[in-house]
């Protein structure tokens, strides 16, 4: 196995070999930076005396001839100077036993033999007799060729084809610390890690080194980006599998994150999960989402998964090393020149900067992806400016830096709560241009603004979503998720660029993407109370209102305009069957807007924007029939409706009609749900004996559970089978009241047999198939679930580091 040296800097690669001979000769070495005493970076110093020294050259990928000068002014540097010690030199080149015969030629005055002389190869061979060290150095397995050639061929590669690219990318600057011990050691405890935490400060970074480490032992990792329900899709009870899934409650806020009972699938999934031996789930998710998710809906609340401390990972705070490597690798993989460079080790600025309040892994990637050799100041004293007013750093960028195309692209792009296709994020910007009275933007200057916003700004990404039968989208997506934050806050002060984004606003999820910033986590964060549109906004203390005051009727006028069209490529490719695609989810857009005015008290709708609603939802029931798919939308809609006050409508027939389709249905308990639902619109006891059928409902459900109890409980193959008709039985008791009531013991039975089963059958699966050692170190305890550790003084390691920055 062939490792990459390329992605160690200089003080990586004199970790790397002191970390090896410490192994080798089974004594503690020291390292030392550049310096007035140069030609020692690492040595043994015992009984008063220096045994041993050490000199690295870190060359990676070059071949002798390459360094050959480099060791010549090395030789003459460190001649006669270490007589009666052993010297030895290692270097990241490759060397041929003709090249270390010359190079102890070349060191003729220093005590250097052959043997002593380390090339790339003879790396490689001490690496693989110490293979502790290789996973202490994580870099190299992280990019070795072979785990390389398993992610590039990994199967999901096909469905998000530059995860695992950005994942390689990011490992060079990655550092790794404590967390990543306590990471791991949860997975191989509990098979599922959540890990939460501010944002920026480095959970999907953590993940995506998780999930890398995974691919080098040869698990199958799938990345989760719409619901929990996808790992259904890709379950293999034979194969060892990995599932991501990042910001699983949603990115800015929880605003229609959580699809229909997906909190109890989670739940489901995670039991699932943790009885194999042979799958693994990791998740992510903002700290401040994480509890409100857990304030606002009763069944996360109810869940264990979210209050286990033994699954969750908060990542809090950095150590000044962590912190000072972090800076240190984003700075030297960058492209800066020596000058900026040198700026930040005048006066030790670096010490500053890790020592900052504001001091965020995030807000240091884009302070050092952005900055030109070009500008006015040095790298220092943006990185000051930056720090001390993160928010005018995105000013700066997004307002000064780019194009008008460009910026186009990514005020549109950030509308977008999943990634969008090329083709159709071209249409939105240009119908923003068109909105907003500027020139429209051609197809030639649209391509070349994307690609150099590609990799720093955003991300382009060609897939071939499973239900296309081979049909290719090239997919953008923002490259970095705080440019959301800063748009919320950006187009507060602007209301006519709001304006803009209503009226060209192509897509209908467009419109819910800003309602979501409007009354969603912004709000939340801002602790606002105003409502929409009561009267002149109160401001808090930080001067924030509702984005969207004052816009009501074109906002409104804007959702009617794009309901009935269809959805963005990406959404759309995900509700294609193989008959092809489908029309847009009318009924679900309608109960989306519906409940945007419930959320605004029932003044976001007028009366006929109502009443189009409720004659457009009674035309698809009459349109469909008894082959609607969701009668229980209607319900909801029905239920919404009737609840605003404002529908002319009779609503007697309608729900008279949704009714009789559902009693029409099959026996199952969403049927009953369904029904009490219609039972319990106002209005409904019209035509309907209201209380006679809802008490004869009542009776025939207890009656109906006890069947399903029985005839399920046989047909079960398997424990997520009895899992999941224990969650329908248990929704639909709930919903009617009826849940004491219930006493499924034929199915309790069945899950506890078929849970024994299948982790009898796993276990001995697993056995024959697998090595013992997998998810298995002797790293820290997870008992520690808070990163949050004090590092002893690290002053001396963090110069030394700093002092190989120019080296």
């Amino acid at each position: 196995m062939t490792r990459n040296y390329g992605n160690l800097s200089p003080y990586d690669f004199e970790i790397l070999v002191r970390d090896l001979l410490q192994a080798e000769l089974g004594e503690r070495l020291e390292t030392f930076p550049p310096g007035p005493d140069g030609g020692v970076d690492v040595r043994l110093f015992k009984d008063g005396s220096e045994r041993l020294i050490v000199q690295c050259k870190h060359t990676p990928g070059k071949r002798y001839p390459e360094v050959k000068t480099q060791l010549r002014t090395e030789a003459v540097k460190v001649a006669n100077r270490f007589r009666g010690s052993r010297y030895m030199l290692v270097t990241s080149a490759s060397l041929t036993l003709a090249n270390k015969r010359d190079i102890v030629k070349i060191f003729k005055d220093t005590p250097l033999s052959e043997n002593d002389i380390w090339g790339v190869d003879d790396l490689e061979n001490y690496i693989g007799l110490h293979p502790e060290i290789e996973q202490r150095n994580f870099k190299l397995w992280l990019t070795s060729v072979a785990v390389m050639a398993r992610l590039l061929h990994n199967e999901i590669h096909e469905r998000s084809a530059g995860l695992f690219e950005d994942i390689a990318q990011k490992a060079r600057i990655y550092v790794q610390s404590d967390a990543y011990a306590v990471a791991r050691n949860i997975l191989r405890d509990n098979s599922v890690c959540l890990i939460s935490g501010e944002p920026g400060i480095g959970k999907s970074s953590l993940a995506e080194m998780l999930l890398l480490k995974a691919i080098d032992e040869e698990w199958n990792v799938y990345h989760i980006s719409e619901d929990i329900g996808e790992i259904d899709k890709v379950w293999n009870s034979e194969d060892r599998q990995v599932f991501y899934y990042d910001d699983f409650l949603g990115q800015n806020s929880l605003t229609d994150k959580l699809n229909k009972n997906e909190d109890s699938r989670i739940a489901q999934v995670i039991s699932r999960i943790q009885r194999s031996h042979t799958k693994r789930l990791v998740m992510t998710t903002r700290e401040y989402i994480l509890r409100h998710a857990t304030q606002v809906y009763e069944p996360l609340r109810r869940n264990k998964f979210m209050t286990d401390e033994k699954l969750i990972l908060r990542l809090a705070h950095y150590t000044e090393n962590q912190k000072a490597h972090i800076l240190y690798n984003h700075i030297y993989f960058s492209e800066v020149s020596l000058a900026a460079r040198t700026s930040i080790l005048e006066g030790k600025v670096y010490r500053e900067i890790v020592h900052h309040p504001n001091y965020n892994p995030r807000l240091i990637e884009l302070i050092t992806a952005t900055y030109g050799d070009d500008s006015r100041i040095s790298l220092a004293e943006y990185m000051r400016q930056a720090l001390e007013d993160p928010s005018h750093l995105w000013e700066v960028i997004f307002e000064d830096q780019l194009t008008d195309t460009e910026r186009n692209i990514l005020l549109i792009l950030a509308t977008f709560t999943h990634p969008v296709s090329v083709q159709d994020l071209e249409r939105a910007t240009r119908g923003y241009e068109k909105s907003s009275g500027q020139t429209e933007s051609t197809k030639r200057s649209f391509m070349q603004s994307l690609k150099r916003l590609q990799g720093t700004f955003l991300t382009i990404d060609t897939t071939r979503p499973p239900s296309t039968a081979g049909h290719a989208v090239t997919l953008v997506r923002l490259a970095n998720p705080s440019f959301n934050d800063y748009v919320c806050q950006y187009l507060i002060s602007r209301m006519q660029e709001i304006e803009s984004l209503i009226d060209g606003a192509c897509f209908f999820e467009q419109l819910t993407t800003l309602w979501s910033w409007h009354n969603g986590s912004y709000a939340q964060i801002q602790d606002l109370t105003v409502s929409i549109l009561a009267g002149t906004p109160k401001r808090k203390r930080r001067g924030a209102t509702y984005m969207l005051f004052g816009f009501v009727e074109q906002f409104t006028q804007a959702l009617i305009r794009t309901v009935n069209m269809q959805p963005a490529e990406w959404t759309r490719s995900r509700l294609e069957d193989d008959s092809g695609p489908i029309e847009a989810d009318y009924t679900s857009r309608f109960i989306r807007m519906l409940r945007m005015n419930q959320d605004a008290e029932n003044r976001l709708l007028a009366t006929d924007v109502v009443d189009f609603l409720c004659d457009e939802s009674q035309a698809i029931l009459v349109r469909e029939g008894a082959r609607v798919e969701d009668i229980g939308k209607f319900g909801t809609i029905l239920s919404l409706i009737a609840a605003t006050s404002k529908c002319t409508r009779d609503l007697a027939e309608f729900i008279n009609m949704a009714y009789r389709i559902a009693s029409m249905r099959g026996e199952e308990p969403v049927d009953y749900e369904n029904r009490w639902v219609l039972l319990n619109v106002p209005g409904a006891s019209a035509k309907l004996d209201y209380e006679e059928e809802k008490s004869a409902l009542v009776q025939k459900f207890i009656n109906f559970a006890a069947d399903w109890d029985g005839y399920k409980s046989q047909d079960a193959e398997s424990a997520h089978e009895c899992e999941e008709a224990l969650g329908e039985l248990y929704g639909a008791a709930e919903t009617l009241g009826v849940e004491d009531l219930l006493d499924p013991c034929s199915l309790n039975d069945a899950l506890e047999h078929w849970t024994d089963k299948e982790s009898d059958d796993a276990g001995e699966y697993y056995a024959e198939h697998y090595r013992d050692e997998e998810f298995t170190s002797a790293e820290p305890s997870s008992s520690s679930l808070t990163i949050e550790i004090l590092s002893r003084d690290p002053r001396s390691e963090i110069d030394q580091l700093f002092e190989t920055l120019i080296e």
